[in-house]
């Protein structure tokens, strides 16, 4: 497994307290991770992948084939592929989670998509009790931290990728608008500089948790299945770099074995505070998440398919409904499913943008 200066081992305890367990470090762990570290909390993050540096990520047939995450088949990889009615779902098994895997397209949503799917009985919809507007400065704030930026396309290379010139053929030929939506890429090595294939990427103050070096995009077309040149500004590169400079202790569960980590059991280790009886959390001040000795076993995909009868949801639901609880559980992509209003004031809305 890959580690980087200040990862932590995951043959290394994780610390035995914190004001905070986040589980999984994709948009909505990374977030949250960094706000509550920089608010003064400590913080413990849970990522049951690996780290990957630049240069790290499969290439090869026979590394592909090891890439897949299925821990009954000894397969602790990246691609982690979801089975539901009528579809099938490949998310990323790793530190920063669907940002390993994703198109980089960061997109704001439509003021006028925010009402309900429901028609109101005399006409209309009902509208969000959030607008655009609301969003706006959270969208600017993921921007800024993502380094969003257009495909630089009147600059040479960049300029001869002949599909985007197809494409705004067609859009002027058909009467449509078009654009070069914001990208999740360094095509520059800093903010302002002048973009070029290869270029050495400027740290931010926060630094890179991997300790390597970063190079600017050199059109490879390799972003969906990891970037081997640290040019996509995935999380690692930015929130969770952010959030471990602020002290956030992150763990990468060792892939199988005793220590592997499953969310529905890992909840079992929640300190009192989190507890509740009801959804079969350990009553114990003194549970350490690193103690767990969970069998490998199947994830569990509650959330998704639609289900209540899960145990992880089951928990997640009556950890929700306590008025004690003092945290704000957040599903793995952008909404509150409760807690309590002041950490979610800490948070914000931040994974809205994402």
């Amino acid at each position: 497994m890959a580690t980087g200066p200040g990862m932590r081992n995951p043959a290394a305890p994780a610390p035995e307290h914190a004001d905070a367990v986040v589980i999984g470090s994709g948009f909505g762990g990374a977030v949250t991770a960094y706000r509550l570290a920089e608010s003064g909390l400590s913080v413990i993050l849970l990522e049951r992948g690996q780290a990957y540096p630049p240069d790290s990520f499969p290439r090869t047939p026979a590394e592909m084939s090891r890439a897949f995450w299925d821990p009954a088949a000894g397969l602790h990889g990246m691609f982690d592929v979801w089975h539901f009615s009528g579809c099938d779902s490949v998310v990323s098994s790793g530190l920063g989670g669907g940002s390993l895997i994703y198109a980089n397209v960061l997109l704001r949503k439509d003021e006028h998509w925010f009402v309900q799917d429901d028609p109101l009985p005399h006409g209309g919809f009902e509208s969000w009790p959030v607008t655009r507007s609301d969003l706006d400065p959270h969208y600017d704030e993921v921007e800024r931290m993502l380094g969003a930026t257009p495909y630089p396309l009147e600059v040479a290379p960049y300029a001869g990728t002949r599909k985007t010139r197809a494409m705004q053929d067609a859009a002027a030929e058909l009467g449509l608008p078009w654009q070069l939506p914001p990208l999740a890429v360094s095509f520059a090595p800093a903010p302002g500089a002048a973009p070029g294939p290869g270029l050495p990427i400027v740290d931010p103050p926060y630094g890179n948790l991997h300790g390597r070096q970063r190079t600017t995009c050199r059109l490879c077309g390799e972003c969906d299945i990891g970037c081997n040149i640290g040019a996509k500004n995935s999380l690692d590169y930015n929130y969770l770099s952010a959030a471990q400079h602020h002290g956030a202790a992150m763990h990468l569960v060792a892939p199988g074995g005793a220590r592997a980590f499953r969310a529905d059991r890992a909840l079992d280790a929640l300190p009192q505070r989190l507890g509740n009886p009801q959804a079969g959390l350990r009553r114990d001040p003194r549970a350490s998440m690193h103690d767990q000795d969970v069998p490998p076993g199947p994830p569990r995909h509650g959330f998704l398919d639609g289900r209540r009868d899960q145990p992880l949801e089951k928990a997640v639901l009556a950890a929700a409904d306590d008025d004690q609880l003092g945290v704000a559980l957040v599903s793995d992509g952008e909404e509150p499913l409760g807690g309590r209003a002041d950490l979610r004031e800490v948070v914000g809305i931040e994974t809205a943008g994402c």
